[in-house]
Formats: C-alpha cells, structure tokens, sequence
C-alpha cells in the first residue's frame, strides 16, 4: 500500500493537559489502525538553565502551552477521531477544515534537520556536546523518541540565532528593567501576533513592516500601559480561555489555566451524564459556567455573583458565547439564599491570605479586583466552610463539590470538608506540582 501523504496540524489541547493527550494518541497509534493515519506526537518543549550555588540546573518545559502537534493524514473520520480525544479542544485554524501549517512554519518550529551524505539525519552541535546520529531507515518508534531533540534544538536555535522583527526588538527594550527578560520576549511576541497580526514566519523571519501612525500610536499606548504594569489582558480587553473568547476589565480576574484544570476535572466527570444541574459560586468573567455550558450541552447552569461589575462583564461573555446560563446577583453569606438544588457545585472563590500580599506581582495588585482576591489571615478558609454550608442543603445526596483552592491550605481544607460530613474528599495537584483543587461528595 502506498505511503499516505500526511501533514502536521496543531491541535488545541487544555492547558497542563498535553502530555495526557499525547500518551493517548501514541497508545492508540500502537494499537489501532489510527498509526496508518497519525505519524508522530509533539509537544513543543525548550530546555532552560538556572545557576544555583555556583551549579547549572537544566530543566524542560512546554514551550507553547495547549498545544499538541501532529503529522497526520485527516482523510475519513481521522480528524473527527483527534478533534474528539478526552482533554482536546479542536484543532488550531478550523474546526470543520483544519489547515495545515506551512512548511516554512514546520521548519521554523521543530529546526530544520541536516540530511547528510552517510544516510543520517544530524542535529547540529551548538552547545549541546555531540551530534545525535538517526539512520534515515529507523522506524516511526525511533523518530518519536528522538525527535524531541530537534524540537528542543530548533526553539533553541530559532530563539538565540534567528534575526527577529526590529519592533520585537524594539518592544523587549522598552519594557527591559519592569518584566523579567523571558516575559518581555512573551509580551512581545503576543502584541505583534495577536495586535498587528504578524504571522510566526514573519516574526521570526524579521520581514520588514510599515506601521501607520494610527499603528505606531497603538503600539506605544500599550508599552506605557504595560510600563503602569497594566495586564496585557486588560488592555487588549480579551483573552482566550480553553479555546472560547472572553472579554476581560478590571472587575474580574483575569482566568487562569489552574481553573481550566478544575473545569476539566468536572468536564470529565459529567461528559456521560444528561441534565446535569451546576452552579458555580463567584462568577467573575463567568469562564467556570461559560466552558461547562459548551461542553455539557444538556446542563443547567446558575451562576452567582456579589459584584454587579462582574456580572456585566459575564453578560458580555454569555451573549459573546452563545450559551445558555442564567447570572444572578447574590452574596453567598446572605442567610435567605434562593431556593435551588443542584447535582454540581463549583467555586473558585477568594483565597489569598493577607500576609501573601506582599509577595504578590504589581499586575495582579494594582490591576485585578481585591473584592475576588483576599481573605482575612485570621480566616483564610472563610469561603470554603460558607459554600460548604450552602452545599450541605442545596447539593442532592450524592452530589459533588468542586473547589479551586490556595495551595498552602489543601490538608486544611480536605479536613474541613470531611469535619462537616462530606464523603470521599480527594485533592489534586496542578500543572505545576501544587495542592490546587479539592472535589468532595454530599452524602
């Protein structure tokens, strides 16, 4: 049978969840006929280096979080087989007709390997010791194994070597001395890509560009924003979050990819289950009950909410989203609480102590509302036991209870749930290795 043409794709997977997604493919690619079809499985890493008492400390990292890459041919239902894995989102480019990156993208992104005259396939050598040797012959086994090296190399090498765009210079200069230097290379990437819209090729490629005055005026409004430590979110007034748009202002927390872990963790435990009914405690930019409304179409969804401003900005983001959720305003401490029994209930409420303040960064202190940041020293389990309370009367038996919580207080908080008679309590770790979401069942 004749080779299948294949291409590479990217696909949009949550974020901290890559890995579980590649480890799914390749089983199935050993065990399935998906192999003919799906070729190889990456994720795009970097390795970085620290100095610590004098010694070098390497370590790996994904380099572009949520994002999955695979050489595959999508003919007949293979695309339908990838768009639909456990912890994907869709494909990157177009959900019914994926586009393929272009070659030049490909090359720029994994490093363009050497093909040399003894049949090999050879890393250069710049500071990484001796060249890795391939026979062009090894099989699809031997490819993914070593591949990670030239995906490790050619980030590398595109980052240290290749001639960037002169106003990515330009924009890392500027904001060199207030962010770290690896944030300002984030910072600029995002505002030329996703602001003026150049492509990965053109970024990297330093393709000569005239920005108009109206263009140039834009550009510098934001540095002097980003100089105020405004977040970038804020002053673009949007974000991408587990693949939906979401506007963001200051009268809500900027989502972050902890929480879209928890939604995960919720997502798979009620994919099979119809008419699920959920409320989320702490609306803010209403990312918790907008991602659970898309992905479980058959849900009932309330929201609740101290903060008129939050529930604007929600507003915005349900009609932004098509979703059918329903916002209320309510504080979670009132003693007449609407009459409501749910088999879900979710919180991402306040929970960074006071005395934590002052290792916090300016973008989140100056910027991001405190109303939904901080809790008394004195209580910093205040919300928790509230909801827990709450959860006590308005959670069916059997139902679950999902908490994002801060890191410094999982045993607490698992103790405090089983003190007041909640069943099975299970604490997770996030993407980063911290106690950071609890789930519990009512009995």
């Amino acid at each position: 049978m004749s080779e299948i043409e294949k291409k590479w794709y990217v696909l949009r997977a949550v974020s901290g969840k890559e890995a579980k997604v590649k480890e799914y493919l390749e089983a199935e690619m050993r065990h399935s006929d998906l192999g003919e079809y799906v070729s190889q499985v990456l994720i795009p890493t970097e390795k970085t280096y620290q100095v610590r008492n004098g010694k070098k400390i390497v370590k790996e990292r994904t380099y572009l979080p949520g994002y999955v890459l695979v050489e595959a041919a999508l003919v007949g239902e293979v695309a339908h087989q990838l768009r639909n894995i456990t912890n994907v989102i869709g494909f990157l480019g177009g959900q019914d007709h994926p586009v393929p990156l272009r070659q030049s993208e490909v090359n720029r992104i994994l490093g363009t390997p050497i093909i040399r005259s003894l049949q090999t396939i050879t890393a250069p050598t710049i500071g990484f010791g001796a060249a890795l040797h391939i026979p062009l012959r090894a099989s699809c086994m031997q490819r993914r194994i070593y591949f990670s090296s030239f995906v490790i190399f050619g980030l590398f090498f595109i980052l240290t070597f290749v001639p960037m765009h002169p106003i990515y210079t330009y924009i890392r200069q500027t904001l060199a001395g207030v962010y770290p230097e690896e944030e300002t290379a984030a910072l600029a990437k995002w505002i030329l890509t996703d602001v003026f819209c150049l492509s990965t090729t053109e970024l990297y490629a330093g393709k000569d560009m005239n920005f108009s005055k109206n263009e140039c005026d834009r550009l510098e409004d934001i540095l002097s924003r980003l100089k105020r430590y405004e977040p970038l979110q804020y002053i673009l007034g949007k974000v991408d979050f587990c693949g939906l748009p979401f506007e963001v202002a200051p009268g809500a927390l900027i989502p972050r990819p902890e929480t879209a872990e928890l939604i995960d963790w919720i997502i798979s435990d009620c994919t099979d289950k119809a008419g699920v009914r959920i409320l989320d405690v702490g609306t803010g930019s209403g990312c918790i009950p907008i991602v659970l409304g898309k992905k479980l179409k058959q849900s009932k969804i309330t929201s609740w909410d101290v903060s008129e401003k939050a529930l604007d900005i929600a507003r915005r983001n349900k009609l932004l989203n098509q979703v059918d959720i329903t916002l209320a305003q309510v504080d979670i401490f009132d003693t007449a609480l609407p009459d409501i029994h749910v088999d879900v209930l979710v919180s991402n409420p306040p929970y960074i102590t006071e005395k934590e303040r002052s290792g916090m960064e300016r973008n989140v202190l100056d910027w991001e509302p405190e109303l939904a940041l901080f809790v008394p020293d004195s209580d910093p389990l205040l919300f928790y036991r509230r909801i827990a309370e709450v959860g006590c009367d308005i959670l069916v038996s059997g139902g679950t209870l999902y908490y994002e919580i801060n890191r410094a207080y999982g045993k607490e908080t698992v103790q405090l749930l089983e003190g007041m008679g909640y069943q099975s309590v299970e604490l997770r770790k996030d993407m980063f290795g911290n106690d950071r979401m609890i789930k519990a069942f009512r009995p």
